[in-house]
């Protein structure tokens, strides 16, 4: 194997590595990751950032040739200017990348998502009480049945489905849990976590993923994990570098 630049410099003695000493290297680090791009998305919800269609394919195309394995090219129940938009993306050609979209736990947005010819469906809902109480304004009971209905319908048009837990880092871990296994047994192949209001640090981060990860574990649930982190106090990068040494395999990253 040909040698990195770093070990030539190392193998010269003219650095340490330091990321390289055996104790500091993660005990869970996947062997492999798969990129999860959101820029057509999430980037998009920057107040002095819009991008025409012609650059929404442009970027799609770029991220799809460098290896990115999921898109997120945007959000079909939205609008109808959207859900064309969308549409006509997923009529490109693309090599390798799964094209995705979001959907709230209803059935017309996940339709809004197959009419656009997408594949790939991120069906999404927050399950914190502040969230419960003061947004969605419903019992536990009635979100765990909308969601576990709503995953059904989607796998039912046979597509992919990544639930996706919004808020997740501020909801109690046997709440995640609950809502997680809901998702699995209802058909979801990936669980989305969701830094919503950019909350974590760290080691916070590594907290909540080995939680979780136990968790499921015990559950004897086993699908890929996913982290999608904001960036309020900077430091998206870092939790999602931590949420990948603990095991996540779906980072969702973002084009600068």
């Amino acid at each position: 194997m040909r040698k990195t630049i770093f070990k030539r410099l190392e193998a010269q003695g003219l650095i340490v590595n330091y990321n390289r000493l055996r104790k500091n290297r993660p005990r869970r680090l996947p062997k492999r990751v798969f990129i999860w791009d959101e820029t057509i998305w999430e980037g998009e919800q920057i107040p002095s950032v819009y991008l025409t269609y012609v650059e929404r394919v442009k970027l799609a195309k770029m991220l799809d040739e460098i290896g990115v394995s999921i898109i997120t090219v945007g959000y079909p129940a939205m609008s109808d200017e959207e859900k064309n938009s969308v549409r006509r993306i997923t009529n490109e050609t693309f090599e390798q990348a799964s094209l995705a979209a979001p959907a709230y736990i209803e059935k017309n947005e996940v339709d809004a998502c197959l009419d656009a010819g997408i594949r790939e469906i991120g069906i999404f809902t927050p399950f914190n009480e502040l969230n419960l109480q003061h947004k969605l304004k419903m019992s536990k009971d009635e979100v765990l049945k909308k969601t576990v209905e709503t995953i059904e319908y989607t796998k039912s048009h046979d597509v992919t489905v990544d639930f996706v837990l919004e808020d997740a880092t501020r909801t109690p871990i046997q709440d995640i849990l609950q809502i997680f296994e809901a998702s699995v047994k209802a058909g979801a192949d990936r669980l989305v976590i969701v830094d919503t209001v950019g909350f974590l640090r760290p080691l916070s981060t590594r907290y909540l993923i080995t939680h979780i990860r136990k968790g499921l574990n015990d559950l004897g649930i086993n699908v890929p994990l996913s982290i999608h982190c904001h960036n309020d106090f900077g430091l998206a990068t870092a939790n999602t570098l931590t949420a990948i040494e603990e095991g996540i395999t779906y980072p969702h990253t973002c084009v600068a």
